[in-house]
């Protein structure tokens, strides 16, 4: 890998309530980031499940008692917004919003992921966390040809191999045809 492109924290900010219901509350908010040179939308996926993760997992730390799932994702712009829940139905809770994006860092796209969560969740908790917005987010880069062809190839595996299947004996019978021959006598 070359110089950068390891994932690292941008910003890390925690707070702590001294009396919430009888006990401790927290509130984090994070950024993590890559250096990324090129970007194609089916990596969102992975890139949501390591962010959501670390974001379950401050979570959990802090209040080991709730279970975690996304609730709805929805995309603002240039950036992809997940609200994470704890309970189902009626009883959920937003406890922590994830926002992926790109920013322009030293001229450079950087991906970076950036959660707030609380924990354990209270009304006016949920309601900061509902009211958090990302700024700063830039369009991704483009893909680069090799990317955009593995993710068609991966799309479309069948269509892929069948035109490479074609392409082959096609150059096949244009080495036959156009191979040199012997002169006659």
């Amino acid at each position: 890998m070359g110089a950068g492109s390891e994932v690292g924290i941008d910003r890390w900010s925690a707070w702590q309530s001294p009396n919430v219901g009888g006990g401790a509350g927290y509130a984090v908010a994070g950024c993590i980031g890559l250096d990324l040179g090129a970007w194609t939308d089916e990596a969102a996926p992975i890139a949501f499940d390591r962010l959501d993760g670390a974001a379950a997992s401050v979570a959990y730390r802090l209040d080991p008692t709730a279970g975690f799932t996304t609730r709805r994702e929805q995309t603002v712009g240039p950036v992809v917004v997940h609200d994470i829940a704890t309970g189902s139905g009626a009883e959920a809770h937003t406890v922590a919003k994830t926002f992926l994006g790109f920013v322009s860092a030293l001229g450079r796209p950087r991906l970076r992921g950036c959660f707030v969560l609380c924990a354990p969740t209270t009304s006016a908790c949920e309601e900061q966390v509902a009211a958090a917005t990302a700024t700063g987010f830039v369009a991704p880069p483009p893909a680069g040809s090799l990317l955009r062809a593995t993710a068609v190839a991966i799309h479309h595996p069948r269509t892929v191999a069948g035109l490479g299947v074609t392409l082959f004996f096609a150059l096949g019978v244009v080495a036959v045809w156009t191979r040199p021959r012997p002169r006659r006598k």
